[in-house]
């Protein structure tokens, strides 16, 4: 029992940055992948490495903590920044995978988060403004959630909404 416990405080919880990028939150920080080892592990930095010159690194293999290199953090750490971000990037992807609108997302997503983390959430406006500009974003570059509307009777039909349509006989 006591190697399961030692394993459950080395775990590390994945999240995803605003960019989409895969980041590690451990014990109240944050991390970035910094690079891979030969041996398949990865090391991770603290995320505030620039801002605050913090050296903090790990070493993990999946999410298990197999090494700390550096443990001192130069900062405090605040998990309810990291699980906020983790949502914005959750509203992203779900933004990408279904039809439904910024603020449904945004709804779905915030519906189910502690209050520790809403209050860590950006203000609605500026993460609405984001969800729309990620939506505009993922459109121009032809990852369209939505086709283009047609401005004739001549268009094609994309695949995954041939179920909607509905035959005469």
């Amino acid at each position: 029992t006591s190697h399961l416990v030692k394993i459950m405080e080395n775990l590390g919880e994945s999240c995803t940055s605003k960019r989409g990028n895969r980041t590690l939150l451990y014990r109240g920080h944050e991390f970035w992948f910094h690079r891979e080892l030969k041996n398949g592990s990865r090391v991770w930095r603290c995320t505030k490495n620039r801002t605050c010159k913090c050296k903090a690194t790990i070493v993990a293999r999946d999410l298990v903590i197999v090494g700390n290199k550096i443990p001192q953090h130069s900062h405090e750490g605040n998990i309810s920044y990291g699980l906020a971000r983790r949502a914005v990037g959750e509203m992203k992807r779900r933004l990408e995978d279904t039809l439904a609108t910024p603020a449904a997302t945004q709804t779905s997503v915030t519906s189910t988060l502690a209050d520790h983390v809403l209050h860590a959430l950006p203000k609605k406006t500026t993460l609405s403004r984001a969800l729309g500009k990620h939506r505009q974003k993922r459109n121009a570059h032809g990852d369209r959630a939505m086709p283009p509307i047609p401005h004739d009777l001549d268009f094609e039909m994309p695949e995954r909404f041939s179920h909607f349509v509905q035959f005469d006989s």
